[in-house]
């Protein structure tokens, strides 16, 4: 009997030992590249997720920065005239003075690069505004007020008022305004 027990366990061992070996294999043959695939498959799913969360925090940063080139845009709009605006100009404070009924009223107008002769102003052009007049204290306040109201932004350079010997005429001022004006570009606007 004992052979036969002895039989029987080596049997049951060797089938035993013989299904394990099976499973042995069909786990090195299926499972464990299914496995490696598994991990693969989520590292690169983890690696996609962060592009995207990238390109979204890209995306909203680039949005951002438009929005600033925007306001940008608009604040430079109050202090720099377009170059085909700039023509009409003088014709506007021609109007001014004729407004508030400033007496020998006249009005030069020349390019100026002097001030602006560094690399930092590619862009912009200074123009200079030669203004002559007569007038009280008071219509030449108004007038000055009115030029600084006025936008884009127009800057007293210099200004000087000498006493008329006539005293009906009012005192004679001398203004020198400066504006700046944009020059020509190859690309405009956000979008370029």
């Amino acid at each position: 009997m004992k052979s036969i027990y002895r039989k029987y366990i080596k049997i049951v061992v060797s089938f035993w030992a013989v299904c394990f070996v099976i499973l042995l294999f069909s786990y090195l043959i299926v499972l464990a590249p299914q496995e490696k695939q598994r991990r693969m498959t989520e590292q690169k799913l983890a690696e996609a997720t962060q592009h995207a969360q990238s390109a979204r925090e890209a995306a909203d940063e680039k949005n951002e920065l438009l929005e600033q080139l925007k306001k940008s845009e608009s604040t430079l709009k109050d202090f720099v005239i377009d170059r085909d605006n700039a023509a009409n100009l003088t014709f506007d404070i021609g109007r001014i003075s004729s407004d508030i009924k400033l007496n020998s009223f006249s009005s030069i107008s020349t390019v100026s690069e002097e001030g602006l002769k560094t690399d930092n102003h590619k862009y912009i052009n200074a123009r200079q505004i030669t203004v002559n007049f007569n007038s009280s204290f008071n219509k030449f306040a108004t007038f000055l007020n009115l030029l600084e109201r006025k936008r884009p932004a127009i800057l007293i350079d210099t200004f000087s008022i000498t006493r008329s010997p006539e005293s009906d005429t009012g005192n004679k001022v001398n203004m020198k305004l400066a504006v700046l004006v944009e020059k020509e570009a190859k690309t405009k606007g956000v979008d370029g």
